[in-house]
């Protein structure tokens, strides 16, 4: 299994009520992948971090890289990993205040994340 963090912008083709419409789609298709994570969507920008079979996670990444929506996509982190820290979410989304500054302030479900993954997420809500 991999892990992977990445960030994009949301182009002017995203509509406003659009990112629930992508959580809802993500959600089922990560379910047919068998991918599991989150979402934080702030001031026009998305990270997240999936996780699941390497071929499900690459599948992913082509569809994002041709879905006008996204641009700027830039790979944060992918590593291997023995186990899923995400489960049972097939996408949970958090949608901060632009003053957020802290995955905790943000989710204090994700306190117990590893430290990298919670020191990548501070550094894009402080960006």
């Amino acid at each position: 299994m991999i892990r992977l963090i990445y960030q994009s912008e949301a182009t002017d083709k995203l509509g406003a009520g659009e990112v629930f419409k992508i959580v809802e789609t993500s959600a089922e298709n990560n379910a047919e992948s068998d991918l599991t994570g989150f979402l934080l969507f702030v001031s026009g920008r998305f990270f997240q971090v999936i996780e699941g079979p390497e071929d499900s996670i690459d599948d992913l990444v082509q569809r994002l890289e041709n879905d006008p929506r996204h641009r700027s996509i830039q790979t944060i982190d992918r590593r291997p990993i023995d186990e899923r820290a995400f489960g049972t979410w097939r996408m949970k989304r958090f949608m901060p205040t632009s003053g957020a500054t802290s995955l905790r302030e943000v989710a204090p479900e994700l306190r117990d994340v590893p430290a990298y993954m919670r020191q990548t997420a501070d550094a894009f809500l402080a960006s």
